[in-house]
């Protein structure tokens, strides 16, 4: 009777199947202990479940004393597993697990993601999302790397990641670089030295830091004003607000307006309205304008007044009948056409006169002297009388014409240089 309590005993606990070995024990080889067994030895079953050896624990009850007992030592172990056994003579002992502890405690690894937007205004801070999976209660300490910490602010934080969160919210900012000197890629990565921590996917973000236009202004004045009404001129900043001060004044061709620098006040959507009084200027001039200075660049916009023209701003004498009855006409041309078409008269005279402006009574063209056959002195002879009238002489002259000749010489020469015509 002393074999049988301990045989009913291990009938009890083999009535239950283990789920699952215990990582310290060797695995359970049934079919060698079977051999064993049958062959009148005392096999290993350090690792087998009480339901699986139930048959050779009979078998070795035949030629042992079997005692099974709990095993409290053993820890972490699925029950009913034996965990050792031991041997004095014909005295078997069996110790099996009492599932204390099992199953073991799950050791999390905690992995840390980061996620950040795809894009970002230079100058604009940057968010990211730190997101922890399968925390194990423990703060663990956190680094980011920047590739290209020239684009940021400030030097790569590191920040002790609370246990208690699963996702930690982070900003970062960028510097605003130079505008037009394009976009830039700045990757930001994880990274963390405690034991036990690992970096998931993504653990690296790429960011497209765009660059920043730059400010431009543009003036809308009006157009069609009543002269002496007042106007209303509209600047626009295009682009990001610009540290420079910009500056207008008012001015007016031919006028008298003040033209003293204010600064402008723009609103949240970068437009300011400047307003000028109809008395502020000349309704007779030429329309107001105004200007904008940013920096050293200076934008201009003049306003323009409706076809209406009062009375008194209207040209008087001949002006005035071309401006009532041909308004379209361009009046202030005449003068120009006709100081044009004298000049071409004046030139068209010169070339036709060859030259000549006339002998200053009548503009008539002189004709060139006469050629002189002989070379002439500039001796001054006295006067010579007047000669009566030669009595006529029947066919005289000899000649049917005279030709005069002048030398310088005292004799004439001989004979004369005088070709006889042929009548002569």
């Amino acid at each position: 009777m002393r074999v049988v309590a301990p045989i009913i005993c291990a009938c009890w606990i083999a009535s239950y199947s283990g789920s699952a070995f215990a990582q310290a024990l060797p695995p359970c080889d049934r079919s060698s202990a079977d051999k064993v067994t049958d062959a009148g030895g005392v096999p290993t079953l350090v690792g087998c479940p009480a339901v699986d050896v139930e048959s050779i624990l009979t078998k070795l009850h035949q030629r042992y004393r079997v005692f099974v007992e709990l095993d409290p030592t053993a820890t972490g172990i699925a029950p009913r597993i034996i965990t050792r056994q031991e041997q004095q003579k014909l005295n078997l002992s069996f110790y099996f697990s009492t599932g204390a502890g099992y199953p073991p405690p799950v050791v999390h690894h905690p992995t840390f993601t980061i996620k950040a937007p795809d894009r970002v205004q230079e100058g604009e801070p940057i968010t990211l999302a730190i997101h922890q999976q399968d925390g194990d209660g423990q703060p663990h300490h956190i680094n980011l790397n920047y590739d290209h910490p020239e684009l940021m602010a400030d030097k790569a934080p590191s920040f002790d990641f609370d246990p208690k969160k699963t996702d930690e919210i982070l900003s970062v900012n960028t510097v605003k670089g130079r505008p037009g000197d394009g976009d830039h890629p700045l990757t930001i990565s994880l990274e963390s030295t405690d034991e036990g921590t690992s970096i998931g996917v993504p653990g690296s973000q790429t960011v497209n830091v765009v660059d920043t236009e730059p400010t431009t202004y543009s003036i809308e004045a009006p157009h069609g004003v009543g002269r002496g009404s007042s106007m209303e001129f509209t600047i626009t900043r295009h682009g990001p607000v610009d540290a420079a001060q910009v500056e207008y004044q008012f001015d007016q061709p031919n006028g008298q307006i003040e033209q003293s620098w204010h600064p402008v006040n723009f609103d949240q959507n970068g437009i300011a309205l400047l307003r000028l009084a109809g008395e502020s200027y000349l309704v007779c001039a030429d329309p107001p304008l105004v200007r904008i200075r940013v920096g050293n660049q200076l934008i201009e916009e003049a306003a323009s007044y409706s076809n209406y023209v009062p009375q008194e701003c209207r040209p008087k004498g001949i002006l005035q009948w071309l401006h009532d009855n041909v308004p379209y006409w361009p009046w202030p041309a005449i003068p120009v056409g006709a100081l044009l078409a004298f000049g071409l008269w004046r030139l068209a005279r010169r070339i036709f006169n060859g030259g000549n402006s006339g002998n200053g009574t009548n503009g008539d063209p002189e004709m060139p002297p006469p050629p002189h056959l002989y070379p002439t002195s500039d001796i001054e002879y006295p006067a010579m009388p007047h000669l009566p009238d030669p009595p006529e002489i029947p066919g005289w002259p000899k000649f049917s014409r005279q030709i005069r000749i002048e030398w310088d010489e005292p004799q004439p020469p001989d004979p004369l240089p005088i070709a006889e015509p042929d009548n002569g």
